[in-house]
């Protein structure tokens, strides 16, 4: 895999990312939709088009910073890894994106292992780490989490799930991550940091990414056989 450009420094302003469109072109697009819509018992267009979006999001991410995501295992839902094996067999044009339409312009394996393999390694913290890091990356290149990404990315559905966090806590992650210059999961463990002002009123929860990656860690989003066995790009 090939070394990414650094991604700008925040606040600096960057091209936006393409589109799943515009990586696929119309045509590769189309048929992708298709493909899925003509499923018996299938989601509606509009839920499959929301599913190509976040598989194209997924590879953009895993080409533009190889050396942060490359390996680690997959943390969208089944759907999306099933979109990425029809691109996976439309052999020339999975090549021509990943090498001319992705941003690190390199070929993007898929890996899959076995099952016994994916619930030895990585350990619940390690995990919890790796899951993290893909939500600074994903706000910087295309902005906050919506409803429609949040089902198919499995941490994040987990901490507004299982962890009720709200999509704009989350984003604050997000933002805490690229102020501090890591991971959303990286720092002290905790919780949720309470807050309040000097003239005694109610104190403010107030989550931070520092105290996020231990309920993360407690919980093991996806180590329960049920998640994906594939490596990222590896």
């Amino acid at each position: 895999m090939p070394t990414s450009a650094a991604p700008a420094p925040s606040g600096t302003a960057t091209e936006p990312a393409p589109t799943a469109e515009e990586l696929l072109g119309p045509a590769l697009h189309d048929e992708v939709v298709r493909h899925f819509l003509a499923k018996p018992g299938g989601p509606a267009e509009t839920v499959v088009r929301h599913q190509v979006r976040e598989c194209l999001r997924y590879l953009y991410l895993v080409s533009r910073h190889p050396d942060r995501l490359g390996g680690l295992f997959l943390p969208v839902e089944q759907d999306i890894d099933e979109i990425w094996h029809y691109l996976v067999l439309q052999t020339r044009e999975y090549r021509e994106l990943c090498e001319q339409r992705l941003p690190g312009g390199r070929f993007i394996h898929h890996r899959s292992i076995s099952y016994d393999d994916y619930q030895e390694a990585p350990g619940r913290a390690t995990a919890a780490e790796e899951a993290l890091r893909w939500i600074p990356l994903y706000t910087a290149a295309f902005g906050p989490f919506d409803e429609d990404a949040v089902p198919h990315w499995t941490i994040v559905r987990f901490l507004r799930d299982e962890l009720g966090l709200s999509l704009a806590e989350i984003a604050s992650l997000a933002e805490d991550a690229a102020a501090s210059g890591g991971s959303a999961g990286s720092g002290e463990r905790g919780g949720v940091a309470g807050s309040g002002d000097s003239a005694g009123t109610r104190g403010q929860d107030v989550v931070t990414a520092s105290g996020v990656a231990s309920g993360v860690a407690d919980g093991a989003p996806g180590r329960d056989g049920a998640a994906v066995p594939v490596r990222s790009g590896a």
